[in-house]
């Protein structure tokens, strides 16, 4: 039994089509778990306040940062000056995340089709994947965001570019959630413990990795007083 299995998976259409078909369950899974939540539209209603001209706030008179998403705001901003329906907007945005967050997946694994549909299998049968991905938060750019990270990480040896993209990935996925940090921070220990000795060459690649945290957290201390949302 053991063999027949072996020689069918071996079989050079089998894995495509079993990629194939994990892809279609994804997507349908991803499509009955569309919602959005009354949480988004806490950034939703600072998106309009912006496109309006009545700046980075929830009530147009006082400067608060009501919201916890920043880059996710920011990414809804020139779609919406363009086109109001922010209910079907933001589903179109987090889906195409969601998918290029698969798509950084396929790399990860090296375009393997067994792979493949198995990390798609996975992603669809987890509930908590499933129903944040398309949900009007920032769960989406936070799955693309991570899953750069990986790649990067699991793909290419430790050097001043990859210390660089890895850096920029950390910062923009804090500037779209700061809580994030503690997905980085284990990773970031081990490539310091493993890389100690070349530490100096890569703090320059870390500085310019992360100018969009440091740029953000600057505009909020200037905009708004402090450095963290209300959700603090």
């Amino acid at each position: 039994m053991k063999e027949r299995l072996k020689s069918l998976a071996s079989l050079p259409g089998i894995g495509v089509f079993a990629a194939i078909a994990a892809l279609i369950y994804f997507l349908l899974q991803l499509l009955f778990s569309a919602w959005v939540t009354e949480d988004a539209y806490i950034t939703f209603r600072v998106v309009d306040n912006l496109v309006n001209g009545f700046g980075l706030r929830w009530n147009p008179h006082e400067r608060v940062q009501a919201y916890s998403n920043p880059l996710w705001l920011f990414v809804h901003v020139p779609f919406y000056a363009i086109w109001s329906n922010i209910y079907l907007l933001t589903i179109l945005l987090s889906a195409a995340f969601a998918l290029a967050s698969v798509a950084v997946i396929a790399r990860i694994v090296d375009y393997k089709p067994y792979l493949i549909a198995g990390a798609l299998i996975i992603l669809a049968a987890s509930k908590a994947w499933r129903e944040f991905a398309i949900s009007g938060l920032e769960n989406p750019l936070t799955f693309f965001l991570c899953s750069g990270f990986l790649m990067i990480f699991l793909t290419r040896p430790i050097s001043r570019r990859s210390v660089l993209w890895l850096a920029l990935c950390t910062s923009l996925c804090l500037v779209n959630r700061m809580d994030t940090m503690f997905f980085f921070a284990p990773l970031w220990l081990y490539i310091a413990a493993t890389n100690y000795k070349e530490a100096r060459q890569y703090i320059l690649p870390c500085i310019l990795g992360a100018l969009p945290l440091i740029l953000w957290l600057g505009f909020s201390i200037f905009y708004y007083g402090f450095l963290f949302p209300n959700t603090k």
